[in-house]
């Protein structure tokens, strides 16, 4: 996900019954005070998407990684999910 403009801490990452959620929000506050007036900006932003995941993902060993305004979500797959080699059987 590009997701520019945030730090780690602002992520937050779960996993419930195969349901990763991926949510984050910021918050922003600026003031500036003059001889007459004071003025003050509130911002807030957030999302959350959220993505059903296979069986065939080792939920165990998922990580997460945001760097450069990138995060990265490795989802492992399970041995047995895992492509095996052509076997080749003889005919007898």
């Amino acid at each position: 996900m590009a997701i520019p403009g945030l730090k780690k801490s602002d992520f937050d990452i779960s996993l419930d019954n195969q349901i990763l959620s991926i949510s984050a929000e910021t918050k922003t506050e600026e003031e500036s005070d003059d001889k007459n007036y004071t003025r003050r900006e509130f911002g807030y932003s957030s999302f959350k998407r959220t993505f059903k995941l296979p069986k065939s993902v080792e939920t165990a060993k998922i990580s997460a990684n945001y760097s450069d305004g990138i995060l990265k979500v490795i989802l492992p797959k399970r041995d047995e999910a895992k492509k095996k080699p052509i076997q080749s059987i003889k005919v007898s």
